[in-house]
């Protein structure tokens, strides 16, 4: 939904990727790509956001290689309404790197390295409509 959400803002379709890709979409405009995107649903907020490290960097090649942007778009509750936001991945961007992840599940493998990034470097994108919301 937050996908759905991003294409409707930023005019264009957004197809999935392969897992391949580790990148959860591509945006598409005039029948090619025109971005790299990871997106998450949170259902709070807090001042920093984690990425799985191996995403990010993931991201961040994909951009490199191709010369398109690579965007990470997160959202989260805030004030009853659902609202988005998203920061352009960069090797530039200001990150932490720390060990974190899902522990509720039992996998080791949910604990991994991930890179720590301050909310306050992302962009406002928007408040998904009010049927967007469960």
């Amino acid at each position: 939904k937050v996908l759905q959400f991003v294409a409707t803002k930023w005019r264009c379709s957004i197809r999935k990727t392969p897992r391949l890709y580790v990148i959860d979409g591509v945006a598409m405009r005039d029948g090619a790509v025109s971005a790299w995107v990871e997106s998450k649903y949170r259902r709070e907020s807090y001042k920093t956001h984690k990425l799985s490290l191996h995403k990010w960097i993931r991201g961040i090649e994909l951009s490199e290689h191709t010369g398109l942007p690579f965007f990470f778009v997160l959202a989260w509750p805030e004030n009853g309404k659902i609202v988005a936001h998203y920061i352009k991945g960069t090797r530039d961007v200001p990150v932490s790197y720390v060990l974190g992840g899902r522990a509720d599940r039992g996998d080791p493998e949910d604990i991994e390295p991930m890179v720590e990034i301050d909310m306050r470097q992302f962009k406002c994108l928007g408040e998904l409509p009010e049927q967007e919301v469960e």
